[in-house]
């Protein structure tokens, strides 16, 4: 049996610095006008199971698609030419569930399968003008999403995707050309599962599946912005699950799988604007993602799993930048990926971490320095395994 190509890779770190819809309680706000702020007051908190369940069963078909959403809470707000101030508290405590399913005879477009949970939902956007946010986000109860696949899929330019990402808690707080200034406490207590599987039959085409739980989630953007954020992410014992299944038969073009779970994650980026962020992360989860890409014959098969306790990446572009980063995770984190079958070129690659942060500046216009404090403490397992038995 030839061998066209093969690569292994398998990565563990303890620490490193280098990671249809069912809503309950919505807000959402869009303001525009002259300069006079808009100030909006936000309390949500749901005690309710929200379940959303999408499930499309055909023969032939062009496209095919199951999406299904949920979530406990959610709001969002934006202004332009104006400042934006929120302060708002979400707490959810009743579970949080969805699945979409997509079962098909021969499609010969396009098949997207997909489950979004989210419990606490938040995002603001102030454009020409300042945001200013106090958030607080509590989830107590679990959330899990799904999605499935099962069919064949014909033709080169076929293709099935299915996708999935589950969080207790999700915050975005950006700006464009006015200034940031966010101060986030995020907890989540309950298990958190995001599962995607995919049986096909391909007669060429792509294969894709990806999977990615969180327990608690923090995004903020800027341009032309000086960014200001005091963030607090803690995570309790319960389970973060993330796991992909993909199996293609037959003869295909690519198929990738993935699967990425953390427990804490908050990503900073900005340009032309002074960052000064501090962060503190606290996770106790067992954390796991497993991804697994079985093939008959494929062009390339790839299958990547990434698993990490805590994770903060900031970014900056011309201006000069303070971080004070303190990271403490205490449970287990297994990142597993597999490959096999015959493939022309194959990858299998696991990474996890403990806890992970980086930070990158760039100084494009004139002097500007970066500023770090981190402190990494770790007690839990770190372990990575990656396998493959591709041939050719």
């Amino acid at each position: 049996m030839r061998r066209l190509g093969l690569i292994l890779a398998a990565i563990a770190a303890l620490a490193a610095f280098a990671g249809g819809a069912a809503i309950a309680g919505t807000c959402e706000t869009t303001c525009t006008g002259p300069a006079k702020p808009a100030v909006i007051a936000n309390d949500q908190a749901s005690t309710d199971l929200q379940t959303s369940h999408a499930e499309v069963l055909v023969g032939t078909a062009t496209d095919v698609v199951a999406a299904a959403s949920a979530g406990a809470n959610a709001f969002s707000a934006g202004t332009e030419a104006r400042a934006l101030v929120v302060t708002s508290a979400q707490a959810a405590s009743g579970a949080t569930s969805a699945t979409g399913v997509a079962g098909f005879g021969s499609v010969y477009g396009t098949v997207t399968a997909s489950g979004h949970g989210v419990a606490n939902g938040f995002a603001v956007l102030a454009t020409k003008g300042d945001a200013t946010a106090a958030v607080s986000q509590t989830a107590t109860a679990s959330v899990s999403a799904g999605a499935y696949s099962v069919g064949r899929i014909v033709g080169k330019d076929a293709s099935s995707l299915t996708q999935t990402t589950a969080s207790a808690n999700a915050a975005t707080v950006s700006a464009v050309q006015g200034d940031v200034d966010a101060t986030i406490a995020q907890t989540a207590t309950a298990q958190i599962d995001a599962t995607s599987k995919a049986d096909i039959t391909a007669c060429c085409g792509q294969a894709a599946s990806t999977a990615v739980a969180t327990g608690n989630n923090i995004v903020s953007t800027g341009s032309t912005t000086t960014m200001v954020a005091d963030v607090t992410q803690t995570r309790g014992d319960a389970a973060t699950n993330a796991t992909s299944t993909l199996a293609v038969g037959g003869s295909s073009g690519s198929v990738i799988g993935a699967a990425t779970a953390n427990a804490n994650a908050a990503t900073f980026q900005n340009q032309w604007g002074w960052t000064d962020l501090k962060v503190v992360q606290d996770s106790a989860s067992g954390v796991t993602a497993t991804s697994s890409v079985t093939v008959d014959d494929a062009c390339c098969a790839s299958s990547s799993s990434y698993g990490v306790g805590n994770t903060i990446a900031a970014s900056n572009v011309g201006s000069s930048m303070r971080l004070d980063f303190d990271q403490t995770n205490s449970g287990d984190v297994s990142a597993v990926s597999s490959t096999s079958g015959e493939a022309g070129v194959g990858e299998a690659s696991a990474i996890a971490y403990g806890n992970a942060s980086s930070g990158m500046l760039c100084a494009v216009c004139g002097p500007a320095s970066m500023t770090v404090s981190n402190t990494q403490v770790n007690s839990g397992g770190v372990d990575a395994v990656a396998r493959s038995s591709l041939g050719a």
